[in-house]
């Protein structure tokens, strides 16, 4: 059997981390007032073939659990208005469902960011 090059499997492994989803990921689905602490380690987006384009953030819990955050507006402002980034630490908490003044409903968020 021949070996491939090394730059080769580098750039097979590469390809492997950008188009997959991570298994040992769980989709993060809070009760009210749950609360997720833990270390952001990545992000991907992703088209969904009912609402389009997703952005997930991936993050490492408090005990080791690896976790994907599904992210809406809101949140993708918060985490921009603290300028969080791979390594920061994160409290998450999970607010409920919330009507908007039309009668939308909506996931509400409370965020805290302690950068790395």
């Amino acid at each position: 059997m021949t070996n491939l090059p090394a730059t080769t499997t580098t750039k097979f492994a590469a390809l492997k981390q950008r188009n997959s989803i991570t298994p040992e990921f769980e989709n993060w689905k809070p009760t009210d007032g749950e609360t997720l602490l833990g270390e952001i380690v990545g992000g991907e987006v992703f088209q969904h073939p009912l609402y389009g384009e997703q952005k997930v953030m991936k993050v490492k819990s408090e005990n080791g659990a690896l976790i994907n955050v599904f992210l809406n507006k809101w949140l993708m402002n918060a985490l921009e208005s603290f300028a969080a980034t791979t390594g920061d630490f994160i409290a998450l908490t999970f607010k409920g469902k919330k009507k908007t003044s039309n009668g939308n409903l909506f996931n509400a968020y409370q965020l805290d960011v302690e950068k790395a």
